[in-house]
C-alpha cells in the first residue's frame, strides 16, 4: 500500500497554487511494519475482505513520509499530514484513530480502526481527505500545504453472506444469538432444538484448529452455551453446534 503514500500527495502543488464506534487501535511498529525505503508506511498492504452481515474489524497502521515532493526534484520537509475523513466505506463500517485529532506526526506510526457489520454487498472505493504540513521556518509553527483526495487506492469489498446454517434440512437445530458479540470475556450462545439430544460444540480459528470442543445434553427449546474465552487471542473465530444429524455455524470476535 506504500502506492497509498505516493497517491495522498499527488497534486500538491496544484493544490497549494489555489489555497486550496467507541473503540481503539494500536499502531504496529518498526518491527511489524518496517520502512526500509525511509519514504512512509501502510500496512497491511491489502485489505482481507468483508463478509455482509457479518461483523469485522481491521487495524491499518500508517507512518506519515518524512518529506514530499510538491515540485519534481525539490522535496518538502513534512511536520505532520491530519485524517480529515474517509467517505465511501461501505455501509455499516465506521472508522476511528488512535489519535482523536487524527494528527499523524513524521516518525511516529499511528493507526485507523475500520469496524462494524457491512449491510450491502459489493467492492467500494474509499474516499480519503489529508491536509498536509510542511515544517515551519525558524520554529514557526507548521505551514498548511494542501489537501488531496485519494479516491482510487484503496477499496473495501464486501462479499455476500452464506448464511449460518449448515443445509437447510437442520431447521430442527438452528442459531438464535451470541452475545455480547464482539466480548472480551465470556459470550452466550442461544440456539433452539426441536428435540432433546446430546450436542457438540466446538470451536475453530481462522486457520481451521480447533481450539475448543464441549458435549452437553439439551432440552427441546431454547437452551444456551456460556463460552469463556479470556485465555484465547484476539481475532475472530467459527463456531459450530450440532448433533448426530443437524448442526449450525457462525463466528464471533474476541476484542481484547
Amino acid at each position: 500500500m506504500k502506492k497509498i503514500i505516493i497517491a495522498l500527495f499527488t497534486g500538491l502543488f496544484f493544490l497549494f497554487s489555489i489555497n486550496y464506534s467507541v473503540a481503539q487501535c494500536t499502531p504496529e511498529d518498526e518491527t511489524t511494519c518496517p520502512d526500509p525505503e525511509n519514504n512512509g508506511e501502510v500496512c497491511p498492504d491489502t485489505l482481507p475482505d468483508l463478509t455482509q452481515e457479518i461483523f469485522y474489524s481491521e487495524t491499518v497502521t500508517i507512518l506519515p513520509p518524512p518529506e514530499v515532493e510538491i515540485i519534481p526534484g525539490y522535496p518538502v520537509a513534512l511536520h505532520h499530514i491530519q485524517i480529515m475523513d474517509i467517505e465511501n466505506l461501505p455501509p455499516g463500517i465506521s472508522w476511528i484513530s488512535n489519535d482523536p485529532d487524527t494528527v499523524f506526526m513524521v516518525g511516529t506510526y499511528y493507526c485507523i480502526l475500520l469496524d462494524g457489520t457491512p449491510t450491502d454487498t459489493g467492492t467500494y472505493f474509499l474516499k480519503i481527505i489529508v491536509d498536509a504540513y510542511m515544517q515551519g521556518i525558524s520554529g514557526s509553527d507548521p505551514i498548511y500545504i494542501g489537501t488531496t483526495i485519494d479516491s482510487t487506492s484503496v477499496s473495501l469489498t464486501v462479499l455476500e453472506g452464506q448464511g449460518i446454517i449448515i443445509d437447510p434440512e437442520f431447521s430442527d437445530l438452528s442459531f438464535i444469538s451470541a452475545v455480547p458479540n464482539p466480548f472480551s470475556g465470556t459470550t452466550e450462545i442461544k440456539f433452539f432444538t426441536k428435540e432433546k439430544s446430546e450436542i457438540e460444540f466446538v470451536v475453530y480459528n481462522l486457520i481451521g484448529e480447533q481450539i475448543h470442543r464441549q458435549l452437553l445434553f439439551v432440552l427441546a427449546g431454547e437452551n444456551s452455551i456460556n463460552f469463556n474465552g479470556k485465555d484465547i487471542p484476539k481475532g475472530m473465530y467459527l463456531f459450530s453446534v450440532s448433533s448426530k444429524t443437524t448442526g449450525f455455524t457462525n463466528t464471533f470476535i474476541k476484542i481484547d
